[in-house]
């Protein structure tokens, strides 16, 4: 209501129709990343000192993140697909990686032993193509593709640091191993599957497509692990999937220790995993769409992890200032439905809006025909409350006709500005009254903010600093109103009978009254005539020649009963009845509107307060996830160019 919107959901990327591809989804999820990072950077501002040991946390936790967001996306746009092998130290990961390598000179160039002296303590990637931005502690073997394990594409494989050495170095070389890895191979050695690291571990990738291998040791030639291994590897399994849901993790592949299963001859042992190795990874490598989609939810789940980290640094400022926005919030509700009244008036005031209506509705429904009726309508409607001097004008009392005048007026001005006031800005007191209500809550706000600074609450800064109160989607809801008004009013007269029937009867009544004298002059006339076509001598004066007096006499007697008619039928229209229906559901429906439109947020507060802004956007995050951006743009093209060149856009 009062801060940017954050969009909440899962973090799942999934392309649907009207979404982006999933080519350029891992793109996308990174440039929302981004952006996200940055609102809560400045958020996290506005808050904190830029020294604040919050600020230095959230900062290096963000840097941290886009790091290793930006390290997956490039491997992505590699043309290889990236493997890291993963796990404790002397869990075997040397030489399984010895086993995608086919030549064995250049698998002797690959680390491997339980002695520390052969351990690597670097990232070994082995493939054809060197990756992308080499770090220190970082190192390259130029493989062919034509000597690597075949899994049906082209790959570059990782040899991370065992986990268990927590130097910065190692720790830094693994982290950086888990984020550019695409795919993540676990190596396990069966005696440390009940190890409490390994769930921590997974923790670490969400997201992550991760395959457990399990290192069993057995009898020579021995190569599947006994019922009881295998039940409590996937007991573990089953426990690891429960403790990180988010991370997709595939069933174990169980390999020999290459010791017990070929001792005389480790060529053996090496081709029996390099079928298995083929006959497990080769399907999880088949689907490149499959594979992008996965590492832009993986970029997500990331962004997702660092949320729930940051939101920690501010679990107790978010749990004192939740009440205070509640309240806030709720009071600021409740102001919203005096809309209606200020746009509107009170009923007496809406009632005479709905009078208003109904007599120029039932005016419109008139038939054009009816003459004099319609324009005696449209009379007694300007001169509403003054139809008794209206009588005594048409007497000739020329004191009546000006008061009637005078009325007349009146009655247009009335209308037009009723019309006028439901144009009028009526929201500027109603946001003073808010701005009211902000500044009471805000001073509560400051103080458990600057006590989370650590320092001394001042009164004279928030006296001092303007808090900007507007309403949005005011002009749209006043424009609903209006038409809300004319179509109930319409609906309450859409199957009304009466006008048509007064108006019939109003004009039959002057058409027989008034066919008198106009028969008797139609008749000697005609008389007349015949006379004159059968010869006889006729005079001028043999013509009727009716005065004038006659004519106007027998038309203002023919409309009286007209004007009656048309009083009684004003009258009927705009019957009190009538228009207190009318006025109690427009009412309802008013009400209902302004509570539907702020379920949606079409009609909602927007308060211009940086501090405030932050608060909320951090109470927001607490439910909310990193979703996919919109379609790409020009903009967005400019900066995957930018990521094309290995340019650091993290903050």
């Amino acid at each position: 209501m009062m801060a940017p919107t954050v969009a909440s959901g899962h973090t799942s990327a999934t392309a649907t129709s009207g979404e982006p591809s999933p080519v350029t989804a891992p793109r996308q999820a990174y440039r929302q990343l981004r952006q996200w990072c940055e609102q809560l950077q400045r958020a996290v501002g506005q808050l904190v000192p830029g020294n604040h040991p919050t600020a230095l946390t959230v900062r290096r936790l963000c840097q941290q993140t886009l790091e290793e967001a930006e390290l997956l996306l490039r491997h992505h746009q590699s043309a290889t697909v990236s493997l890291v092998l993963i796990g404790p130290t002397g869990s075997g990961k040397g030489w399984l990686a010895r086993c995608f390598v086919r030549d064995a000179q250049l698998r002797q160039r690959i680390p491997s032993g339980q002695n520390a002296d052969d351990r690597s303590r670097h990232l070994l990637w082995i493939g054809p193509q060197q990756p992308p931005g080499l770090d220190a502690g970082e190192d390259y073997l130029p493989v062919p593709a034509s000597l690597m394990l075949d899994l049906g594409t082209p790959y570059l494989l990782g040899d991370a640091p065992g986990f268990s050495d927590w130097s910065a170095a190692v720790v830094r070389l693994s982290r950086r191993a888990m984020a550019a890895g695409a795919l993540k191979i676990l190596v396990l050695p069966q005696q440390i599957l009940r190890d409490r690291a390994i769930p921590e571990l997974l923790r670490q990738l969400p997201a992550s497509h991760v395959v457990p291998v399990v290192c069993f040791r057995g009898q020579p030639g021995q190569t599947e692990p006994t019922a009881a291994l295998r039940e409590d590897a996937f007991h573990h399994w089953h426990h690891w999937q429960q403790a990180t849901p988010s991370v997709q993790l595939h069933p174990p592949l169980f390999i020999p220790d290459a010791d017990c299963y070929a001792p005389h001859n480790p060529e053996q042992a090496i081709q029996h995993v390099q079928k298995r190795l083929q006959d497990t990874l080769t399907p999880l490598l088949a689907d490149p769409q499959q594979r992008q989609q996965g590492i832009a939810e993986e970029i997500l789940a990331r962004g997702e992890l660092f949320r729930r980290t940051a939101l920690s640094c501010f679990e107790e400022l978010c749990h004192r200032t939740r009440p205070i926005l509640q309240q806030l919030q709720h009071d600021l509700h409740k102001l919203l439905p005096e809309l209606a009244f200020k746009m509107f008036g009170d009923d007496l005031h809406l009632g005479m809006i709905v009078r208003s209506q109904l007599r120029a509705l039932w005016l419109h429904t008139t038939p054009l025909w009816c003459f004099p009726y319609r324009s005696i309508l449209g009379l007694l409607i300007v001169t509403t409350n003054a139809w008794d001097r209206l009588i005594f004008a048409l007497t000739g009392s020329l004191p009546s006709l000006a008061l009637t005048t005078w009325q007349a007026l009146r009655n247009l001005r009335m209308v037009s500005r009723q019309h006028l006031r439901q144009r009028l800005d009526f929201a500027a007191p109603l946001q003073d009254k808010a701005r009211q209500v902000v500044t009471l809550y805000l001073e509560q706000i400051r103080r458990v903010v600057q006590a989370a600074q650590g320092s001394e609450h001042s009164p004279q800064q928030s006296v001092d600093q303007q808090v900007v109160v507007k309403i949005a989607g005011l002009d749209e809801f006043q424009q609903r109103c209006r038409h809300l008004l004319q179509h109930t009013v319409q609906a309450a007269t859409a199957r009304l009978w009466a006008p048509v029937v007064f108006a019939t009867v109003a004009t039959a009544v002057f058409l027989f009254l008034f066919s008198g004298p106009v028969i008797v002059i139609y008749r000697q006339y005609l008389e007349t005539i015949i006379q004159v076509f059968h010869g006889e001598h006729v005079q001028w004066s043999d013509f009727p020649q009716p005065s004038f007096s006659v004519i106007v006499t027998s038309f203002i007697l023919s409309v009286i009963p007209v004007a009656i008619i048309a009083m009684a039928s004003l009258t009927w229209a705009s019957r009190m009845h009538a228009v207190n229906q009318i006025v109690r559901k427009v009412r309802e429906q008013l009400a209902h509107l302004i509570e539907q439109w702020q379920q949606q947020a079409l009609l909602r507060w927007e308060v211009e307060e940086p501090q405030l802004q932050a608060v909320q956007y951090l109470l927001q995050l607490e439910g909310a996830a990193v979703q996919p951006a919109p379609p790409q743009t020009l903009a967005s093209e400019q900066t995957d160019a930018l990521l094309d060149g290995n340019t650091n856009l993290h903050p």
